[in-house]
C-alpha cells in the first residue's frame, strides 16, 4: 500500500565515488565483492542519495543474484528516503533502494533450479525489501519472471511495480479474487492517472470495455487521451462530481476520499492504494471499499508482458536515466507532474 503523505522538495546534486586505487591485484579482488548503487545513509531530501560503492549481495537460499539492466522508479522509493514509512518498516541504514528490476541471472543460490545463469529476468523486491538502484540484487526466485524476448530492459523494468499495482486494482487481486473487476460498458474513474500505474490503469480498464474518466493536471491531457481516455478532467473536485457517478473508482492519489466515494454509484467499487476509508462513516455503505497491495504474482506479470508485447498495452516510460541521476528521478515522481515511468539505466 501507499499511504498518502506530503510533498517536499529535494535538490538533485548527488556525488559519484570513483574506482578503487592501488594495487591492480587488490582493485580487481575488491571489484569483485563491490558494486555500484544508489544508497541513504539518513532519512530526508534527494540530497541524502549517494551513487557509491557498496557491497555486492549473494544469492541466499531461495535466491538468484540478478545483474540489474534496468531499475524502475517508483513513489514508494522516494517516501522511503524521506522516512515516512519508517514507522512500519523499520529499514536498516545505509540502505540500497529501489524494488523493480528488470536483467540477467548471474548467480543462484542453494536449490535454484526453475531457472539459470544467464537467463533474462524481471520482478520487484518484496516490501520491505530494497536493493534494485545497483548493478547487482540479490531476490527472492519467486519474485522473478522469464523476462520476454520481445521486451527491451528498460521497458520490463518498469513494469512489475506500477503494472501488477495497475492491474490488481483493475483487473484481479494478488490472490485472484476480484479488485475492481472492471467490465464491458461500465463508467470508470481513475484519479491521478498519468503516472506509471494510471497509465497502465486507464489502459487495463479500456482494454475490458469500460469508459474510462481519467483526472490530471492541466498539460496531461493529450498524454492520458493517447493512452486511451474518453475524457479527463483537470479542473478539480466539482468537475470529478458532475461527471459522474461511476461504477468504479481507482483512486491514486488520497487527496479527497470522501469526495471520490460520493462520486460513486449504488452498489458501485472505490479502489485505493492509499489509506482506504471508512466508507459507513461518509454515509456509503452501499460502496465495496479495496485496498490495493500490489503484491507480486508472477502469473498477473507474465499476462501483462504478453498484452505489452503484442503491442495491446504501451508501456508509458517517460524518462530513462543513468543509476547516478536516481535523485533526479525521484525528484520528478515526487513533483506530482510526471507523466508516465521513470526508469534508470544500470548496465548495457
Amino acid at each position: 500500500m501507499i499511504w498518502p503523505l506530503p510533498k517536499m522538495g529535494a535538490r538533485r546534486d548527488i556525488s559519484g565515488i570513483g574506482p578503487p586505487a592501488g594495487d591492480p591485484t587488490l582493485s580487481k579482488e575488491i571489484a569483485m565483492t563491490t558494486m555500484k548503487a544508489v544508497r541513504l545513509a539518513t532519512y530526508g531530501g534527494a540530497e541524502v542519495l549517494h551513487y557509491e560503492d557498496a557491497p555486492r549481495p549473494v544469492a541466499g537460499q531461495g535466491e538468484v543474484l540478478v545483474r540489474v539492466h534496468a531499475a524502475g522508479v517508483n513513489a514508494l522509493d522516494w517516501k522511503i528516503r524521506q522516512g515516512y514509512l519508517a514507522q512500519f518498516a523499520p529499514f536498516p541504514l545505509p540502505l540500497t533502494i529501489g524494488s523493480e528490476f528488470s536483467g540477467t541471472v548471474a548467480e543462484l543460490g542453494p536449490g535454484i533450479d526453475v531457472v539459470s545463469v544467464g537467463d533474462e529476468v524481471f520482478g520487484r523486491l518484496p516490501f520491505p525489501r530494497q536493493g534494485a538502484y545497483a548493478e547487482y540484487v540479490a531476490v527472492p526466485v519467486d519474485h522473478v519472471a522469464l523476462k520476454p524476448a520481445g521486451l527491451d530492459h528498460v521497458t520490463a523494468a518498469a513494469v512489475p511495480f506500477a503494472g501488477l499495482t495497475a492491474w490488481q486494482g483493475i483487473v484481479a487481486a494478488a490472490d485472484g479474487t476480484p479488485a475492481l473487476a472492471v467490465t464491458k460498458g461500465q463508467t470508470v474513474l481513475i484519479h491521478g492517472a498519468a503516472g506509471g500505474v494510471g497509465s497502465f490503469a486507464v489502459q487495463f480498464a479500456k482494454a475490458r470495455g469500460a469508459r474510462v474518466i481519467a483526472t490530471g493536471v492541466r498539460g496531461q491531457e493529450m498524454f492520458l487521451r493517447g493512452l486511451g481516455a474518453d475524457e479527463v478532467i483537470v479542473t478539480g473536485p466539482g468537475a470529478i462530481a458532475a461527471a459522474g457517478p461511476f461504477d468504479a473508482v481507482l483512486d491514486l492519489v488520497g487527496d479527497d476520499a470522501p469526495a471520490l466515494l460520493a462520486t460513486v454509484a449504488t452498489n458501485g467499487s472505490y479502489a485505493t492504494t492509499q489509506q482506504a476509508p471508512d466508507a459507513t462513516a461518509v454515509g456509503r455503505s452501499d460502496v465495496r471499499v479495496i485496498a490495493v497491495m500490489g503484491g507480486f504474482e508472477a502469473t498477473q506479470l507474465a499476462d501483462i508482458a504478453a498484452l505489452v508485447a503484442a503491442g495491446t498495452v504501451h508501456v508509458a516510460v517517460k524518462d530513462v536515466l543513468p543509476l547516478a541521476r536516481a535523485a533526479e528521478g525521484q525528484d520528478r515522481l515526487q513533483s506530482g507532474r510526471a507523466e508516465g515511468k521513470v526508469v534508470l539505466s544500470v548496465a548495457a
